[in-house]
């Protein structure tokens, strides 16, 4: 195994694209004494315009390897065959073939690995940092402790770094479970009827049962620009291409998983019971937060609930005054849209003025005559294909 992480782009058809992510790697500032080993899997059949790009591409930081799959992998395949090479690097930083690298990331990488590598309860690290949850793409504005990073019961899938150990984790349990149905497994609904070609929903249910986390940036050192693919087609609206920084980033301050308080759940809610308070007398350990509805109320195993939904006997409620959302509840801001009550005694269903309020609250302001400018783009743009 090799001490610096390997960095492996699995790929097939999208060399503009391939192209676009290798020019932001060599301008990321890559550490010059390093010698980072470069692979591309290249799934069956690709253009030739992909076949010339990466033969010609000069690496001048470490060995280049191209392994070409004479038969149709898919998505998933690719990535399991990709995480697979932890066997042989040891640690793998995983780059899909539409992102862009911003500056730093290897330098974020390799200390974040190194710091949380004995850490049971990381399953990997995130070079993404969300500006709006994958659920209901609520805006997500992680709480702030002075560290580098925060932690959230979520996998990564647009920049992440995984180990041996890591990914061994996964890869067994994957491999003796892919066939089971998670309908059972407390994660959101809709993730079960992912594509088959995801093997982010089986990374889902992993962190799921077995209580892991993922490590991630506050400031994200990849984007994901939105751009037509197997898993993913891209509208006007792009909330996955977030701000890179332009300049070197370091040196880190990481925190211990044991010290932290940060900590999301597999919801992208905050987990309210790490923090040592009381509310109403009522202990944060018995609290849950359901701030977006987004949550199976049959599936929350806490007594007490603080969701957007309605309660038939609430506690209390909280304003939406403050970001992130889940301070209001902290900073005790009362007499608002999210109620404190028993889980039982919460509905189902959210109301439409509930839903326009997080709305109101979490887009920026657009005027009427950008309201019909976009609408006029979208379907000039649907006429024009």
């Amino acid at each position: 195994m090799t001490n610096d992480p390997a960095i492996v782009i699995p790929c097939w058809n999208r060399p503009k694209l391939l192209h676009r992510l290798l020019k932001s790697i060599i301008h990321s500032g890559l550490p010059g004494e390093k010698r980072i080993p470069l692979i591309f899997s290249v799934d069956s059949k690709p253009p030739k315009a992909l076949i010339k790009l990466i033969e010609s591409f000069e690496w001048n930081f470490g060995k280049k390897e191209i392994v070409y799959h004479s038969e149709k992998k898919g998505l998933r395949e690719n990535i399991l065959f990709c995480g697979d090479l932890t066997n042989k690097y040891g640690t793998v930083i995983l780059l899909e073939e539409d992102l862009i690298a911003g500056r730093s990331f290897y330098q974020f990488a390799m200390e974040a690995i190194n710091f949380y590598k004995a850490d049971e309860r990381i399953a990997g690290i995130s070079l993404y940092s969300y500006d709006y949850s994958e659920l209901g793409l609520n805006k997500f504005i992680p709480m702030n402790d002075n560290s580098s990073a925060f932690f959230m019961k979520w996998p990564s899938s647009w920049g992440q770094v995984w180990n041996n150990k890591q990914w061994m984790g996964f890869r067994d349990w994957y491999d003796q479970n892919k066939e089971e149905d998670f309908a059972t497994i407390n994660i959101h609904e809709g993730i079960n009827r992912w594509p088959p070609s995801s093997w982010k929903k089986y990374f889902c249910a992993y962190l799921a049962v077995s209580n892991r986390y993922f490590v991630y940036p506050r400031q994200s050192y990849t984007t994901n620009p939105g751009e037509q693919g197997e898993n993913y087609s891209p509208g006007t609206f792009r909330p996955f291409q977030v701000p890179l920084s332009f300049l070197p980033t370091g040196p880190f301050s990481f925190k211990e998983f044991k010290d932290s308080k940060v900590k999301y759940d597999q919801y992208f809610e905050f987990e309210f019971k790490n923090i040592d308070t009381e509310i109403h007398y009522i202990c944060s350990r018995d609290i849950e937060f359901d701030l977006f509805g987004n949550k199976n109320l049959d599936k929350i195993s806490s007594k007490y609930l603080v969701s957007i939904r309605k309660s038939n006997n609430p506690v209390c409620s909280f304003r939406l005054f403050e970001f992130p959302a889940e301070i209001n509840i902290i900073n005790n801001n009362y007499d608002g849209i999210f109620t404190l009550g028993l889980t039982h005694s919460f509905q189902p269903k959210i109301s439409l003025m509930h839903k326009g309020i997080i709305i109101n609250r979490q887009y920026k302001f657009i005027s009427l005559g950008d309201f019909f400018r976009l609408l006029y783009f979208k379907v000039l743009k649907k006429f024009r294909k």
